[in-house]
């Protein structure tokens, strides 16, 4: 897989840009550690992938504050991503989207994405969670850090037609990371994360 599914981010501002907002806010202050909730193939920190909705939602919401939106609260009908069963669910905690393959709180966890805000429509990190993978790369990372990091198991590809660079990481294991850079610019900061298997729209 040499290209991300951009498709996420541009689908998701159609469906839940007017998403009912709730949000508690952030529950940590710059002068306190980063929340435990690490980026991995495998899931979100200690949330693992096919761990129930309720637990999981739960426990993030510990960590960072109540979710700025959650498809599970909307009463109309709305277009959701095809992750390969019949219901899904989707929550946000600004830039930070997580899906469940399910609406019921024993959903499991499907895959997460980190770089684009739904409610907002846009890739700022407003609730400034600088969540980053086990290998301390986020949003913000310039592009030559990222690629010095991962060194042989990232793959870029610059799309120059529409310029932007995505990327995969380990992209031969079933389970892996991808992203993409805003721009083809060498020196472009890393915009947007996400969990594969990934969500189509």
């Amino acid at each position: 897989m040499g290209r991300i599914r951009i498709e996420f981010a541009a689908a998701a501002s159609a469906f839940l840009l007017a998403a009912c907002v709730g949000s508690t806010g952030p529950a940590t202050s710059a002068s306190e550690p980063p929340p435990d909730l690490t980026l991995l193939p495998t899931g979100l920190g200690t949330f693992d992938i096919g761990q129930p909705a309720d637990e999981v939602i739960d426990g993030v919401s510990a960590e960072i504050g109540g979710p700025d939106a959650d498809s599970a609260d909307r009463d109309d009908s709305i277009p959701l991503p095809d992750c390969g069963v019949p219901e899904v669910r989707i929550v946000s905690w600004g830039s930070l989207v997580l899906v469940f393959a399910g609406t019921t709180p024993e959903a499991p966890f499907f895959t997460w994405s980190y770089g684009f805000d739904p409610v907002t429509g846009n890739a700022e990190d407003l609730r400034g969670l600088g969540l980053v993978t086990d290998v301390g790369v986020g949003l913000g990372t310039p592009r030559p850090e990222v690629e010095r990091i991962y060194r042989s198991e990232i793959d870029v590809v610059d799309d120059t037609v529409i310029d932007i660079a995505s990327f995969t990481i380990d992209g031969d294991e079933a389970e892996h990371l991808a992203g993409r850079f805003p721009t083809t610019d060498p020196d472009e900061e890393l915009q947007y994360l996400e969990r594969v298997p990934a969500c189509t729209f």
